[in-house]
């Protein structure tokens, strides 16, 4: 039997020592590989964050509706998809998303991980979308901007707000886990990313008011201790 058919302790244990097994790897090498190459890299352990994000993540989407009139017929886009872990909940939603990633292998293993939903993936910089003004009704990021440097993050959020008719979705940690074990997976998830200071600066910043200063007006949709779901009406 697998680990990650076990109980919950051992899975958590063993998706610790999996990637404190990668972390060992890359531990005292200089991080001067571009993002693609990177999350390139992160991509066949990747499976072991979204475990971590997908309750969470999951009660965003429920939520949702309560906040914003959605359809078979939306147009969402999520940008920085990673696995397509939120397109996927995305898809109980509507028929038309669209998720892109800069990593091509990420790309690889959301399309395997969605093949009989409606999902179109393709390889993309979110800092540089490849769409027309107002293209979606929602733009969707989670889990990405506290990983990437300041100039980077303004660009993806500014594109956000460019391809978006109306609304953005933002799901993003807003402090460090206070469980050891939840810290120490967040820690090396964030190293092996080459982002864990951007994450630091991140969690120390007033997420809303970074949205409120990028031209969203934020309203909170799901928050705990160390994470939150916004929902930010484009203004």
């Amino acid at each position: 039997m697998s680990p990650l058919q076990g109980s919950p302790r051992v899975c958590r244990f063993y998706c610790i020592e999996k990637l404190m097994k990668e972390y060992r790897k890359i531990e005292n090498q200089p991080v001067n590989k571009s993002a693609a190459e990177i999350f390139d890299k992160a991509a066949p352990f990747y499976f072991i964050i979204d475990l971590f994000s997908a309750s969470f993540i999951r009660e965003v989407v429920r939520r949702l509706s309560d906040h914003l009139d959605i359809t078979r017929d939306t147009k969402i886009l999520e940008v920085c998809c990673g696995t397509g872990l939120l397109s996927r909940y995305l898809s109980r939603l509507s028929d038309r998303i669209v998720g892109v990633d800069i990593s091509p292998k990420m790309i690889a293993k959301a399309e395997r991980s969605a093949k009989r939903l409606p999902i179109e993936f393709r390889v993309m910089d979110a800092s540089a979308l490849d769409f027309p003004d107002g293209s979606f009704d929602l733009v969707a990021i989670s889990r990405g901007l506290h990983a990437m440097p300041g100039d980077l993050r303004e660009a993806v959020t500014a594109e956000a707000h460019r391809v978006t008719k109306s609304h953005a979705l933002f799901i993003e940690p807003i402090d460090r886990p206070k469980s050891r074990i939840f810290r120490a997976v967040y820690n090396v998830a964030e190293r092996l990313e080459g982002g864990f200071e951007n994450y630091l600066e991140f969690v120390g910043m007033d997420f809303g008011g970074y949205l409120e200063a990028h031209g969203f007006s934020p309203r909170p949709i799901v928050e705990t201790d160390t994470a939150a779901a916004y929902l930010g009406r484009k203004i």
